[in-house]
């Protein structure tokens, strides 16, 4: 999995967050809360932006486990031992 941080086990697949995922994770608040949610909805504190920007990366994050949890699990029960 090259430089991540280990987060634990999943049915004995290994899940670690790759330091390039927190890159992205950067890259997708400071877009949101700068620019996109401001100009796509007017009427807010730049807080309720940000805050908005923030539930939106974990969310994001959490999709991306999720999918690549589900690959892991598909492979396990089709016999692929890592």
């Amino acid at each position: 999995m090259g430089a991540s941080i280990r987060l634990g086990r999943i049915r004995g697949v290994v899940v670690g967050l790759h330091w390039s995922v927190l890159g992205i994770l950067v890259l997708i608040v400071a877009g949101l809360g700068a620019t996109t949610l401001p100009e796509a909805v007017d009427g807010y504190r730049p807080g309720e932006y940000w805050g908005a920007a923030v539930r939106t990366g974990i969310v994001f994050l959490g999709s991306i486990l999720a999918h690549e949890v589900s690959h892991a699990l598909v492979a396990l029960r089709n016999g692929v031992r890592g």
